[in-house]
């Protein structure tokens, strides 16, 4: 790699953790204007795109432990943004599903990001937005097994998943 690409990539990555931060910024305003914390709304997303899941399955999809999402679902559950219900095909299982009410409430306070995204590529050509969005799905499949990667390196010290509260900033 030739040295203005190495800063060039630097500089990208730079970028990207400044996004990153911005984009959680973001998220944290979002929550304070609804009541809720930042890892509520990732669970909140993640159930408006899996329909239903198990307490376990959610607690990997968000770095958390098993016991925050408990905690988490009966804060959002109180709330009415969250209902459990006895798997089918399992009685032991419990599946954690998004409700209309959490669509209903927290989905408007979206509406003023979606247009200011919504502003930021319209100059955009169909193909760089085409180029963005593959480029954003390798780094979250990279971002993934980054992760895992570096919690497998932990195997002999304590489960080293986040440790963060659901009321604490990550």
């Amino acid at each position: 790699m030739t040295p203005d690409r190495e800063g060039t990539v630097a500089e990208l990555g730079q970028l990207l953790w400044w996004h990153a931060q911005e984009a959680y910024r973001v998220q944290a305003a979002v929550g304070d204007q609804l009541g809720l914390h930042v890892t509520d709304l990732a669970c909140l997303n993640t159930l408006s795109t899996q329909q239903r899941t198990t307490a376990g399955e959610l607690a990997d999809r968000l770095g958390v432990t098993t016991g925050a999402v408990t905690r988490m679902t009966d804060r959002l559950a109180e709330r009415g943004y969250v209902r459990r219900s006895a798997d089918p095909a399992d009685r032991r299982r419990v599946l954690i599903e998004l409700t209309a009410a959490a669509v209903a409430e927290v989905g408007p306070a979206y509406q003023e990001v979606s247009r200011d995204l919504a502003a930021t590529v319209a100059a955009c050509t169909d193909e760089q937005i085409q180029f963005l969005m593959d480029f954003l799905r390798q780094r979250i499949v990279s971002s993934r097994r980054m992760t895992a990667h570096l919690r497998g390196q932990r195997r002999d010290e304590p489960d080293q998943r986040s440790r963060v509260s659901t009321t604490s900033t990550p």
